[in-house]
């Protein structure tokens, strides 16, 4: 059975349009499901001001160097705990909200280092611009001439 004209005449705009979303897929203009979605923590914690603790993994925060908690600054009389105090910022800063990670995917190195933000705050440039910790590399070197 030969199919009617008026058949053919409909099914012909939707190859089109198929084409049409094969082609911005493979340009990758349309968002495809090849990102992985971010890491939510809910219950974090923090052995150091830029290092998070979940379950079984730690993450480091990207272009953060840690501010270990024994970090002594002064000297003498004139000490104080430093670390302890920059962990405790970043505890009050997060405040038990829960903690969006998108860990790097060459993360050879252990702790994974991971971009990670709390309300859509970044942690790394929070830490960086109160001073707690200093920057790593390029990504907050504006942040820690402020």
């Amino acid at each position: 059975m030969r199919p009617q004209r008026s058949d053919a005449l409909r099914a012909r705009p939707r190859l089109p349009r198929m084409l049409a979303c094969l082609l911005l897929l493979a340009a990758g203009l349309v968002p495809a499901m090849a990102q992985p979605a971010p890491t939510i923590i809910h219950l974090a914690s923090f052995p150091a001001a830029g290092t998070i603790a979940a379950d079984d993994r730690t993450l480091r925060l990207e272009g953060v160097a840690p501010t270990s908690a024994d970090l002594q600054c002064g000297a003498g009389a004139e000490a104080w705990p430093c670390g302890t105090m920059a962990r405790a910022a970043l505890q009050r800063f997060v405040r038990r909200r829960a903690v969006s990670c998108e860990a790097q995917a060459e993360a050879a190195e252990s702790p994974a280092a991971a971009r990670c933000s709390v309300a859509g705050a970044d942690m790394g440039r929070w830490l960086v611009e109160q001073g707690w910790a200093k920057a790593e590399g390029a990504l907050y070197a504006e942040a820690e001439e402020k």
